[in-house]
C-alpha cells in the first residue's frame, strides 16, 4: 500500500513536470475561473518544475465589460530545490515583463472594475494580531519587474494616474516574513513616469466638506499603529529613481502654456534622480536620508535637495532641508500633517503643513518662473519666517524678507482661500516696508500703466507701516508712507476685479511733492485732507470724485493755502468747483471742461475777491487785482481758441495807484473762411484776421531780419512759416492806464496801428501807425506817423512828425525821414 502510494507520487511529479500536462491543467483552471468570474481569464504558456521553479507567459484578466484588467507577457519565479522539505524556503527571484494594470471608476459608478474580484476572493475577517504570524517561513532574495505600467482612471472622484517604470529591481538581504523582518539592500526604479489629470468630479458625489476648524494631528502622542500593526521591521540601505517623470495635468483648463513660465495646468518634472539611503522602519514611521534632483518643463531645476525624511500615517516630515534651485538657497524644515494619507487626495483643505525658513536666498529670476512679471526685477531676496495652516487657510508670521538693497518687509500674513488667488481673502500686517517706486512696478506691473501720467519711478524711497485687508481684487490698504516726495497716510479700497479698477477712501498728504511725482516743474509740494471715490487711472476711462481740503499747496515758487475744492470727472468731462481763501489770493471758480473731442472745451466762472499777482509770483511788480470771469471757449492754446473769454468788474492796483482798466472781452471765430480774433475793452480793441500763428509770431520776424541782414541773423530754426494775416489795433485813452505802470511814457492816447504780414509767396509787409500824441521822458512828439511796405527783397519806410518838443520849446517841427532797405 505504501509502495503504491509512494509510486502515484513519484508519477504524478512526473506529469506535472511535462509541459504538456502543465499546459493542460492551467488551461483548465482558467476555465473555471473564467466561468465562476463571467470573465476572460487565460494564461498563453506556463512551464515550472515541481521542486524550483514557475513562469508563465501571456497571463490575462478582464473585467467584466470586456476590457483588460490585468496582462503580464512573462512571470518567473525561481525558488530553493526542494522547497517544501525546507524550514525556510528561499524564494530566489521573481520576475515580471510587460505587465499592465488598468483600474477603472465611471462618472456613473463609484465601484471599481475590480470589485468582482473582491467578492470573489475577499475575506470578511481582518487579522488585527500585532503579533508575529505562524506558518510558512520564507526569504525572498531579488525582484525584478520590467516594463511595467499602471493606468488608474478615476472619473468617479475625477483624477486619473498613470505610472509605469522600465525596471523596479529589488535586491533583499533578508526577507522573513514570520519574525516580521525586512532588510532590503537596494531597491531601484528605472525610468518611472508617474503622472496625475485632474479634471470635474462626477455630480453623483458627494465630497466631504472640510471643518472650518481643521484640527492638527498631535504627531508627538501616542497612537495605535496603524500601517505597522504588526510592528515589522524594515531596514532599506538604498531606494534609487533614475531618470523619472512627475507630472500634473489640467485636461480643463485651456490656458495657453508660455515656454519658460510654470503652467499649474501642465506640470512636468523630468530627469528625476531620487535617492533615499539609511532607511528604517521605526514602529509606524519611514525614516531616512533624501538626496533629490529634478528639472520642470519650464526651466525651473531642483539642483539639489537634501533632507532627513520621516514618513508616518500622520506626518511627512523634511528636516535638516537643503534646496539649491536654479539661482535660489532654501532651507531648514518643512511638515506636512494629517489625520490620515488619504487627506493627501484633498491636499488643500486636508493638509496641515508647518515650515520654517532661516536665511533663505531667493532669486527674483527663480520665482519669475512662477510669477512672470518679475522676470526683468533681478534681485536676490532673502527671506526668513514661519508659516503653518492648510492652503486653504495659511498663515505666516515673523516674515523677515530683503530684495536687494532697496526692499525690506518686515510682518504677518494670512491668506484663506488658496489655491484660487482671486477668492483668498488677504489679512496682511506690515510692521515695516521698504521699497522704491521700480520695486513696486516690477512686483505690480497695473502700476505701469500709469506711469506715463503718473512717476511712480520718482519715489525711490518708500516706507510703509499699516495693513492690506481684503482681495487681491477688492481689498483696503491702511496705513502711512514716508517717501522721499514726502508722507501719505492711507484708508483706501480698492476694487480690481473688473477691467477698470475702482477705488474709493480718504487720503491725507503732508508735503508731498506731486510735483515730481506728475512730471510738473510749475508745482512742488501739497499737504492735504481728501476723499476719493473712483474708477480707473488712464484718463481715458476715468471716473472720479474729489472733496479735498488743500491746507496748502505751492505753485509757481508760492505756497498756497486754505483751498477746498470738490470735482468729477466722468467719460472725459469734469465739472468741479474751487475756493481759496489765502492771505494773497481769494476767489471762487465753477465750471466744466470736456476733454471729448479734439480740442477741450472750457466753460467756467470765477470771482476773483482778491489777488496779490506779485506776491503770488505772477508778476514781478506789485499789482492786486479784482475782476470777474465768463469763459466759454474751445482750444488748448491761442492759436486754436475758439469761443469767448470775458474779464469783467475789474479793480486793478499797482503799487497802491489804481488803473483805469475796468473789462476785456475776447472772442475767436470763423469769419468768411478765415479765422478772426476781436477783443474789445476798456480804452482798446481790435482784430487780427487771416492765417495767423501767434506761436509763430517770433520765427516770423526772425525770417524778415534773416532776409534783410543775413550778416547778423542765422536763418530760422522752423523752415515752414505761413503767416497771412491783416489787423487792426485802436487806442482809447490809454495815458491814464499807462501812467499806472510807468512814468517814462506818457499820452499814446487815440493811437492806432494797423497793417498786414505774409510770408508766403515772396512775402508781403503793411505798416501803419498813428499817434497824436506821446510822450518819452522829457520829449513829446505829435502827429507822429509811421508807414511801410515791401517784400523779402526791399522794405520801403516813411515817418512824419508835426513837432517834437523839450518841455515847452520845439525842437523839430514837420520833418519826413524817408529810408529803404534791401535783402
Amino acid at each position: 500500500m505504501l509502495l503504491c502510494l509512494l509510486g502515484l507520487v513519484i508519477l504524478i511529479g512526473i506529469l506535472v513536470n511535462i509541459p504538456v500536462v502543465q499546459n493542460f491543467l492551467v488551461h483548465e483552471v482558467t476555465s473555471r475561473l473564467s466561468q465562476q468570474l463571467k470573465t476572460r481569464v487565460e494564461i498563453d504558456h506556463v512551464t515550472f518544475r515541481l521542486f524550483n521553479s514557475m513562469q508563465l507567459e501571456g497571463a490575462l484578466i478582464e473585467d467584466q465589460h470586456r476590457d483588460t484588467l490585468l496582462y503580464a507577457g512573462k512571470l518567473q519565479v525561481r525558488i530553493t530545490d526542494w522547497f517544501f522539505f525546507q524550514d525556510k524556503p528561499v524564494i530566489k527571484f521573481i520576475g515580471l515583463e510587460n505587465a499592465q494594470v488598468n483600474l477603472l471608476r465611471t462618472r456613473k459608478d463609484s465601484v471599481w472594475n475590480y470589485h468582482f474580484l473582491e467578492e470573489a476572493f475577499g475575506s470578511s475577517k481582518t487579522d488585527t494580531s500585532s503579533q508575529p504570524s505562524g506558518g510558512i517561513s520564507l526569504d525572498l532574495k531579488k525582484i525584478d519587474l520590467k516594463n511595467i505600467r499602471l493606468n488608474q482612471v478615476d472619473a468617479w472622484v475625477g483624477e486619473d494616474m498613470r505610472a509605469s517604470a522600465k525596471r523596479i529591481y529589488l535586491d533583499a538581504k533578508n526577507l522573513d516574513l514570520q519574525k516580521h523582518n525586512i532588510d532590503i539592500q537596494e531597491l531601484t526604479l528605472t525610468n518611472p513616469d508617474f503622472i496625475i489629470s485632474s479634471y470635474a468630479a462626477s455630480p453623483l458625489r458627494r465630497r466631504r466638506k472640510p471643518s472650518p476648524d481643521h484640527p492638527v494631528p498631535d504627531t508627538g502622542q501616542l497612537q495605535q499603529l496603524r500601517w505597522n500593526n504588526a510592528n515589522w521591521k524594515l531596514v532599506v540601505k538604498e531606494l534609487n529613481i533614475k531618470d523619472g517623470i512627475f507630472g500634473v495635468d489640467n485636461p480643463d483648463d485651456s490656458t495657453k502654456i508660455e515656454p519658460g513660465y510654470f503652467a499649474p495646468n501642465h506640470i512636468r518634472f523630468n530627469d528625476i534622480n531620487l535617492s533615499l539611503s539609511n532607511t528604517s522602519l521605526v514602529k509606524d514611521s519611514v525614516i531616512g536620508d533624501l538626496t533629490l534632483s529634478t528639472k520642470e518643463r519650464s526651466g525651473f531645476e531642483v539642483k539639489k535637495l537634501t533632507s532627513r525624511f520621516k514618513m508616518s500615517p500622520v506626518e511627512m516630515e523634511f528636516s535638516q532641508l537643503d534646496l539649491e534651485t536654479n539661482r535660489s538657497h532654501i532651507g531648514d524644515y518643512y511638515t506636512m500633517q494629517y489625520s490620515d494619507i488619504s487627506d493627501m487626495s484633498d491636499y488643500i483643505n486636508d493638509v496641515f503643513m508647518q515650515a520654517r525658513f532661516k536665511n533663505c536666498k531667493l532669486s527674483s529670476d527663480d520665482i519669475a518662473f512662477f510669477a512672470p512679471p518679475l522676470s526683468s526685477w533681478k534681485k536676490e531676496i532673502t527671506l526668513s519666517g514661519k508659516a503653518r495652516g492648510p492652503v486653504s487657510n495659511l498663515k505666516a508670521s515673523e516674515i523677515d524678507l530683503t530684495a536687494g538693497s532697496t526692499t525690506r518687509l518686515k510682518g504677518s500674513l494670512e491668506m484663506r482661500g488658496l489655491p484660487d488667488i482671486f477668492e483668498t481673502f488677504i489679512d496682511f500686517h506690515t510692521e515695516e516696508l521698504i521699497t522704491t517706486g521700480n520695486d513696486v512696478m516690477q512686483i505690480m506691473p497695473i502700476v505701469k500703466d500709469i506711469v506715463s501720467t503718473v512717476r511712480i519711478d520718482k519715489l525711490s524711497s518708500i516706507r510703509f507701516q499699516g495693513s492690506y485687508t481684503g482681495f487681491i481684487n477688492d481689498f483696503v490698504a491702511y496705513g502711512q508712507f514716508q517717501t522721499n516726495l514726502g508722507k501719505v497716510n492711507s484708508d483706501l479700497n480698492f476694487k480690481t476685479s473688473r477691467d477698470v479698477p475702482v477705488y474709493s477712501g480718504s487720503l491725507k498728504a503732508t508735503n508731498f511733492d506731486i510735483g515730481t511725482l506728475f512730471n510738473n516743474a510749475n508745482l512742488s509740494t501739497i499737504s492735504l485732507d481728501a476723499k476719493v471715490d473712483g474708477a480707473g487711472f488712464n484718463f481715458k476711462t476715468l471716473k472720479a470724485t474729489v472733496d479735498a481740503d488743500i491746507q496748502e499747496i505751492s505753485l509757481l515758487g508760492y505756497n498756497y493755502r486754505n483751498i477746498k475744492t470738490k470735482g468729477e470727472m466722468s467719460r472725459k468731462f469734469f465739472n468741479g468747483a474751487l475756493t481759496a481763501t489765502d492771505p494773497n489770493l481769494d476767489m471762487d471758480f465753477a465750471g466744466t471742461i470736456d476733454f471729448n473731442a479734439a480740442l477741450p472745451e472750457f466753460k467756467f466762472n470765477s470771482e476773483i475777491r482778491k489777488a496779490d499777482l506779485k506776491a503770488l509770483h505772477i508778476t514781478e511788480d506789485s499789482v492786486t487785482l479784482q475782476a470777474k470771469l465768463e469763459l466759454n471757449f474751445v482750444g488748448s492754446n491761442i492759436d486754436n481758441f475758439d469761443g469767448t473769454a470775458r474779464m469783467y468788474d475789474v479793480s486793478a492796483f499797482k503799487d497802491n495807484r489804481r488803473l483805469e482798466f475796468d473789462s476785456l472781452y475776447v472772442s475767436s471765430h470763423m469769419a468768411d473762411n478765415q479765422k478772426l480774433l476781436e477783443f474789445t475793452g476798456s480804452e482798446i480793441d481790435g482784430f487780427v484776421k487771416g492765417q495767423y500763428s501767434f506761436l509763430q509770431l517770433p520765427d516770423a520776424f526772425h525770417l524778415l531780419l534773416y532776409k534783410y541782414y543775413p550778416s547778423y541773423f542765422s536763418a530760422p530754426q522752423n523752415a515752414v512759416i505761413n503767416q497771412n494775416f491783416t489787423y487792426a489795433i485802436n487806442l482809447g485813452e490809454v495815458d491814464k492806464l499807462l501812467s499806472g505802470f510807468t512814468n517814462q511814457f506818457s499820452g499814446f492816447d487815440h493811437a492806432t496801428v494797423t497793417g498786414a504780414l505774409n510770408t508766403m509767396n515772396g512775402g508781403n509787409l503793411a505798416l501803419n501807425i498813428q499817434v497824436p500824441e506821446a510822450g518819452y521822458l522829457g520829449y513829446h512828439v505829435q502827429e507822429l506817423q509811421i508807414k511801410g511796405d515791401g517784400n523779402f527783397n526791399k522794405v520801403n519806410i516813411s515817418a512824419s512828425i508835426g513837432k517834437v518838443l523839450s518841455g515847452k520849446n520845439v525842437i523839430l517841427e514837420n520833418p519826413v525821414i524817408l529810408g529803404q532797405f534791401r535783402a
